[in-house]
């Protein structure tokens, strides 16, 4: 039994100095350098280069009309004649009738006024004549002084030039009745609604549609407070006409179209809904219809003829322009900026870092942004001219980390490149 106790211990030390033997023989192996190399990132880079570099602003928006109108009847009768023009969708001039009402009651109101109006100068001759007998008799009589303004029938005479008036007012009116039975068109433009229709009877101030002009169109874009910066708007407003910063909208709504534009003004106050503040770019047919500045999507220019149709007509006649509520992509051309710092967006990690190459191995540097679109990222602080950045997307990678840098690498396949690769 007691030599039992002495012979498990001995035992247990000798295996294990046995294996610490084989330990010492045989240590771990390195990794080799061709081992780290295969486990290199392979990255594109880009040159950090300060440049000049113009900012556009995208936002979006909904065409508007800038001037749009309710109809309402001014006077009241029975519709007899609705014009072809007075349908949805329909163009129309100014002065075109749209629409009759039965006018034989306002006729008879004119003939009516027009009795009067006679009847009241008939009044105010027998008047004037009754004045100047009156005074006749008192200078016949011998009486020293002036007569009275009663003796000689003045305030007779006044009621009498009142009824005049009131009678040619009258007239004035009736006429003015008669002339609104035709409902006609105060601009031209184009009919968004009709909500009368043949034989129906209306009274004063029922809305009978809406119209809207074809002047000019409009679309509000709201902006986010960093793009407000680099829009060109003094107070609110363009300087000028020819300083109003130029706008391009685009649809993709059936085949793909550009319009130009300009941005005129500021709304005055911050939208209560998305706490933005919104601009104005309308599009008017002295612009939109001039041959050099309308270019379609595909990058060519209208012949001379639809030119010339387009220049001649008004915005919503052409069949090429937008339509009332279209949505529209606005690219607003805003300030162009000296020596400025710009990298690809997908370069940037949440918003506050990018990597950079230096002696093979790729390093974090916290950025500030200044502003950015969809694409590019203008860089306020934290990069130098000559830096070398990665454009390809790493995702989180410690700094320090080795990387073999692809440099003839496009930067559209280094967007793909987030593999190990063996040389």
């Amino acid at each position: 039994m007691l030599k039992r106790r002495f012979v498990v211990p001995a035992l247990i030390i000798g295996i294990l100095i046995l294996v610490a033997v084989l330990i010492v023989k045989n240590p771990p192996k390195q990794p080799s350098d061709a081992a780290d190399r295969r486990l290199q990132m392979a990255v594109s880079t880009m040159a950090v280069t300060p440049a000049k570099y113009q900012v556009v602003v995208e936002s979006y928006g909904r065409i508007e009309p800038v001037t749009k109108s309710f109809l309402v009847a001014q006077v009241g009768g029975q519709i007899v004649n609705v014009s072809q023009q007075f349908e949805n969708g329909r163009t129309f001039d100014k002065g075109d009738a749209l629409l009759r009402i039965d006018n034989r009651d306002y006729r008879a109101n004119l003939k009516v006024a027009e009795a009067n109006l006679l009847d009241a100068k008939r009044v105010l001759i027998e008047e004037q004549a009754r004045g100047r007998l009156a005074k006749d008799d008192w200078r016949r009589s011998g009486k020293s002084g002036e007569p009275d303004s009663l003796v000689l029938r003045e305030p007779q005479l006044l009621a009498a030039k009142a009824g005049v008036l009131s009678a040619e007012a009258s007239l004035d009116k009736a006429k003015l009745d008669l002339s609104r039975t035709v409902l006609r068109a105060p601009y031209s433009g184009r009919v968004l609604a009709r909500s009368v229709d043949l034989g129906q009877v209306v009274s004063v101030n029922e809305r009978l549609g809406e119209i809207y002009s074809s002047h000019a169109l409009q679309v509000r874009l709201p902006l986010r407070n960093r793009d407000l910066a680099y829009v060109k708007l003094e107070n609110g407003v363009a300087p000028s006409a020819e300083h109003e910063p130029d706008v391009r909208l685009l649809s993709s709504i059936g085949e793909s179209a550009a319009w130009p534009a300009h941005l005129t003004r500021t709304e005055a106050a911050i939208d209560d809904a998305s706490r933005q503040l919104h601009v104005v770019a309308e599009l008017r047919p002295a612009v939109t219809g001039a041959e050099q500045n309308v270019t379609e999507a595909n990058g060519k220019k209208p012949d001379s003829e639809s030119a010339q149709t387009l220049g001649n007509a008004s915005l919503e006649k052409h069949p090429s322009l937008p339509r009332i509520g279209q949505y529209v992509t606005a690219h607003i051309l805003g300030t162009q900026l000296g020596q400025a710092i710009v990298v690809p967006l997908q370069s940037v990690y949440q918003g506050s870092f990018v990597y950079l190459v230096e002696d093979g191995h790729v390093y974090r540097r916290g950025i500030e942004i200044a502003w950015q679109n969809q694409q590019d990222a203008l860089i306020k602080a934290g990069l130098q001219g000559g830096e070398q950045l990665v454009v390809t997307p790493i995702g989180q990678v410690v700094s320090g980390t080795p990387v073999k840098v692809v440099e003839d690498l496009p930067a559209s396949a280094a967007q793909q490149q987030n593999s190990l690769v063996t040389p």
